[in-house]
């Protein structure tokens, strides 16, 4: 099972002290002096408050999947050495589960899975408009021309040329957050090439838990990559916030269960 947990700045920030007393005033109470430094190397105040937002969500999910309280989120042992320069903005690493994290301007996401899975997270806002040279960048040469003809097939729509111009952005950026997933589960990121990476069409099913509501997730199978490391993941898109795509990878598709800000925070006692 996948433990994923969305997260906005603003909403982290007002539910902390309410949600414990207190005792959590605040997002650095979630995270070690580390988590801060690195905030602190950001220009803009938002965007330390969305790298504080980020590192206090995956925190306080591993400490709720582990059964532990939210006061222990910062005693978590997280590696972010990176294996190039031995700053730490590397991926996160645990000895006791597999992690991945993902922020686009105000949300983040994290994802927890057991230790052995290889796990990616991404998020990312839907723009209005995409970058000049988006298509040659990101998709392989096969989907560039289907994403026009034919939307993903796991949509419930019937097929139809996308000419709308919001549908054909969000078709792109669902497949760029399926693929930014795989790339961070096989530990590579954008060293490799988006357009290099071909994921297929759906295969298989696991269920989405958030609460009382399960629906059915597809996952979509790597076809071809540059990269052996590629080779074997599987990546779906999972609900998001408004205006936002997301997705998670995995080396096995698997369950998802959706944990809020709400069960994260809330003592165990």
């Amino acid at each position: 099972m996948i433990s994923v947990l969305h997260a906005s700045c603003p909403e982290l920030e007002a539910q902390l002290p309410a949600r414990n007393g207190g005792a959590l005033s605040g997002l650095e109470d979630a995270v070690t002096a580390e988590d801060t430094a690195y905030a602190d190397l950001k220009i803009a105040t938002t965007d330390k408050r969305r790298a504080l937002t980020s590192r206090a969500a995956l925190r306080l999910l591993l400490a709720h999947r582990s059964g532990m309280e939210p006061l222990q989120a910062a005693d978590l042992m997280i590696d972010r050495q990176c294996p190039l320069c031995g700053s730490p903005h590397g991926p996160p690493r645990s000895q006791a589960a597999s992690l991945s994290s993902s922020r686009s301007e105000n949300a983040a996401l994290a994802g927890v899975a057991r230790t052995g899975l290889r796990l990616g997270v991404d998020i990312e806002r839907i723009p209005d408009r995409l970058f000049p040279g988006f298509d040659h960048y990101a998709l392989h040469p096969v989907e560039a021309g289907a994403l026009d003809v034919v939307p993903p097939s796991s949509r419930s729509t019937p097929p139809a040329a996308s000419t709308d111009p919001g549908t054909r952005i969000r078709d792109r950026i669902d497949r760029w957050v399926l693929k930014e997933a795989v790339l961070k589960a096989a530990g590579l990121g954008l060293d490799h090439a988006p357009h290099d990476l071909l994921l297929g069409e759906p295969r298989t099913l696991t269920p989405w838990k958030d609460g009382t509501v399960t629906h059915d997730l597809s996952w979509h199978p790597v076809v071809e990559a540059a990269s052996a490391r590629v080779h074997g993941l599987w990546a779906c898109l999972i609900p998001g916030p408004a205006g936002h795509a997301a997705a998670v990878a995995a080396s096995v598709p698997t369950e998802i269960h959706q944990v809020n800000i709400e069960q994260v925070l809330s003592p165990k006692a």
